[in-house]
C-alpha cells in the first residue's frame, strides 16, 4: 500500500531496487528469481533472467531492464512514486491522452483526482502495441485497470478546463497532435527524452509553452532518465 492506495507496481519496483544491495550474494539472486515469479515472468524471460544471474559478475542494470520490459506491459511505463502521484493529483482536473491500460489514471482516481482517460486503442480492442502484447504483437488479453475511453488527440478539444497529462508519448505524431488540439493552459509530461515523442513535439513545446517545473522521477533510474515536467501555455501577445 502506498499513501493508502493500492499500487502493486510501486511495491514490486521498490522491492527490486532494494535487492540491488544483495545482488552479489546467492540468496540475493534467489530473491530476484522469486520476485520474477511473483511478477509472472514468462518462461523465456525467466530463463533469460536465470542465465544472467548465473554469471560470475551479473549486471543488475540488465536485470532492471528486463523487469521494466515485463512490468511496463502490465502496469505503466513509469513506476510513479508517491511524491510524483501527489504532484499530479494537485493538478486535477486532468485528461490523460495515451492512457494505455489506465493504470496511472487508476492510481490518481484512488487519490481523489478528477481525471478523464483517453487512448486511441484501448487494450480490450487488441490493437495496442504497447500494453499486453505477445511476442511484440497486440493481443486481446489485456484488461484496463479503470475506464479508458476511446479517443485520439482530436478528442481533447472539449477538455480545455483540465490539465493535459502525457506519460511516455510514443515517437509518432500523437504528442504533437495533442498540443495542437488541446486548448487548455496546463500540461504535465512524464518522459524520457531519448525515446519519447517527436522532434516536432519538442519544437512546439519550446515555442508555445513555459516550463514551470522539471524533476527526475527516479523511476527505473538504472535504465532511463525520466523526468516529470509541468508547463503552462505562453500567452499570445495581443496586436
Amino acid at each position: 500500500m502506498v499513501n493508502q492506495i493500492n499500487h502493486p507496481y510501486w511495491e514490486l519496483y521498490s522491492r527490486l531496487v532494494a535487492l540491488e544491495a544483495k545482488y552479489s550474494s546467492v540468496s540475493g539472486r534467489l530473491e530476484v528469481l522469486k520476485l520474477a515469479q511473483e511478477s509472472e515472468f514468462s518462461l523465456p524471460d525467466t530463463l533469460k533472467l536465470a542465465a544472467w544471474l548465473a554469471c560470475p559478475l551479473p549486471n543488475f542494470g540488465l536485470v532492471n531492464r528486463l523487469f521494466f520490459c515485463v512490468l511496463r506491459e502490465r502496469y505503466a511505463y513509469s513506476a510513479l512514486s508517491p511524491v510524483a502521484l501527489d504532484m499530479l493529483t494537485s493538478l486535477s482536473p486532468l485528461v490523460e491522452l495515451g492512457a494505455g491500460n489506465g493504470y496511472i489514471t487508476w492510481l490518481l482516481r484512488q487519490l481523489g483526482a478528477d481525471i478523464v482517460a483517453l487512448d486511441a486503442f484501448p487494450v480490450e480492442e487488441g490493437k495496442n502495441w504497447f500494453f499486453n502484447t505477445k511476442f511484440g504483437l497486440p493481443t486481446k488479453s489485456g484488461k484496463s485497470w479503470t475506464s479508458v475511453a476511446k479517443g485520439d488527440a482530436r478528442k481533447l478539444v472539449p477538455f480545455s478546463n483540465r490539465t493535459l497529462l502525457l506519460c511516455w508519448p510514443p515517437k509518432n505524431s500523437m504528442a504533437v497532435d495533442s498540443l495542437r488540439y488541446f486548448e487548455g493552459p496546463n500540461l504535465a509530461l512524464i518522459i524520457d527524452r531519448t525515446c519519447c515523442a517527436s522532434k516536432a513535439f519538442f519544437i512546439e513545446l519550446q515555442r508555445n509553452w513555459n516550463l514551470e517545473y522539471s524533476g527526475e522521477t527516479g523511476s527505473w533510474s538504472s535504465c532511463h532518465v525520466e523526468t516529470l515536467e509541468i508547463y503552462t501555455r505562453k500567452e499570445i501577445a495581443s496586436c
